[in-house]
């Protein structure tokens, strides 16, 4: 047993000998009026209750680990039973007999044995009521110990699913990037300069933040900026991204990178040129943040995993059981992602 539950134990041990005492001298006196009878009758009952409790306390302590499954409950009580039963008998011709014969002589063998049940059954009842407060607290300490694990086991499950989640981003983010960059070395290398200092300001955006769970709008928005720049630089006019927020939101939160996978889905899925321009407009909705393009979908879409939707969904569920809103019609596709209030942000 714990610390925190012996000391339980130990205060109702402290209080309950003292008034089992008390009961036990009445219930044991014939004559109440006679205080020094009466006095012998308590001394008994204060020796025969604390040495049945110290009895008792030992038994429960070594049937729990000879008996320790809960299912073996019914064993270790009927143990205690009978144990306790002896032990009564045992205290009666160690204490009540010596007691009875120098007090009362005059006693039968009969009167003798009607006092012997008399005190074979208050220390049963007894023995059973300490039983009860030791395997109450037993077992209570044994379903919170289950909680606790049960809630241990959960935390880390889900810790270690957002960290794989977590995980995918990075290397994704690296690969699109690298991607982008090849290409643009091909047409401008003073350009593929420009972006490699941008996006190494990105990416550190990305390894500081890696190991957070959530991050405000405002630094999502400001890594957001430093994206579009990059995303630009390759699409130039064919590209443009409006981006209308208002300050009162810029203290709520979202996971990391969300807009950025936001943004690199829409441009893998749709066709971006000078004929058929690609607009994405990001703004706020109340506590929303909607991501919304008018869809028109390439004639060849490049190979996809769904990693983008799937791994923000899966991270709002797991970090605050939160859903996002998907909107897919023939013309508009939009996303609409839960804003996180925290009270100690």
């Amino acid at each position: 047993m714990k610390s925190g539950y012996k000391k339980i134990a130990l205060r109702i041990q402290l209080i309950s000998i003292p008034i089992c005492t008390l009961l036990g001298g009445i219930f044991l006196s014939d004559n109440l009026s006679t205080f020094g009878q009466f006095a012998w009758k308590l001394l008994d009952s204060f020796v025969a209750i604390s040495l049945t409790w110290l009895f008792v306390k030992f038994l429960v302590y070594q049937l729990r680990k000879w008996l320790p499954k809960r299912s073996q409950m019914g064993k270790r009580l009927a143990f205690q039973f009978k144990l306790s039963l002896i032990f009564a008998l045992l205290l009666y011709a160690l204490i009540g007999l010596p007691h009875n014969i120098f007090e009362q002589p005059e006693l039968s063998y009969w009167e003798c044995l009607i006092d012997l049940r008399k005190i074979a059954l208050v220390l049963i009842i007894f023995g059973a009521a300490i039983n009860l407060v030791y395997e109450s607290l037993y077992l209570f300490e044994r379903l919170t110990e289950t909680e606790v694990e049960a809630e241990r086991y959960k935390k880390a499950t889900v810790e270690a699913q957002f960290q794989s989640l977590k995980n995918q981003v990075n290397p994704h983010f690296l690969f699109n990037s690298l991607n982008t960059l090849s290409t643009i070395i091909e047409e401008d290398s003073g350009k593929a300069v420009d972006f490699v200092q941008e996006l190494s300001q990105v990416y550190r955006y990305v390894l500081n933040n890696q190991n957070n769970d959530w991050v405000s709008l405002k630094e999502e928005l400001d890594f957001t900026w430093s994206y579009v720049f990059l995303l630009q630089m390759r699409h130039e006019d064919n590209l443009t991204i409006n981006i209308d927020v208002a300050k009162q939101y810029h203290q709520l939160y979202l996971p990391p990178v969300t807009l950025q996978l936001l943004l690199e889905n829409a441009i893998k899925h749709n066709e971006i040129s000078s004929e058929h321009p690609l607009h994405i407009d990001i703004y706020t909705e109340n506590d929303w943040l909607v991501i919304k393009n008018r869809k028109r979908k390439r004639n060849a879409l490049p190979n996809s995993n769904g990693i983008g939707l799937k791994n923000i969904e899966q991270r709002y569920q797991i970090l605050d059981n939160k859903q996002m809103i998907v909107e897919d019609t023939a013309a508009l596709f939009m996303v609409k992602l839960p804003l996180i209030q925290f009270r100690n942000a």
